[in-house]
């Protein structure tokens, strides 16, 4: 049985939700509804659908930068920790700074 790893989800129209995971590519797929593309950002990654925008999957969220738009994110996402070359979960801290981007307006990511 593979282990479980705390992350953060963020679906369409939804709040974040800190949730707990099995830690396999097919667990990961299906959050994200396809094939994984990691962002880095910094302590951790945002994994997104590879195939976001030619799917044409719906709006998630903005990115925001400096009051400039940065990105629009399409789809399901989630964010998790990496121990070297390997997931890991999400500490409390960065659990934190997550949910803090998304404080102000749900449709908007500041960075």
């Amino acid at each position: 049985m593979a282990k479980e790893l705390t992350i953060v989800k963020v679906e369409v129209g939804e709040a974040p939700e800190v949730m707990k995971v099995e830690d396999t590519l097919e667990t990961y797929q299906a959050i994200v509804g396809g094939e994984l593309e990691a962002v880095n950002m910094g302590d951790y990654y945002m994994i997104l659908n590879e195939e976001r925008i030619i799917r044409d999957l719906p709006l998630n969220f903005s990115t925001v930068a400096g009051g400039f738009l940065i990105e629009k994110v399409q789809g399901d996402v989630f964010f998790i920790s990496t121990i070297g070359e390997n997931f890991a979960s999400l500490d409390k801290q960065e659990i934190h700074e997550i949910k803090e981007m998304f404080a102000e307006d749900r449709n908007y990511m500041k960075m």
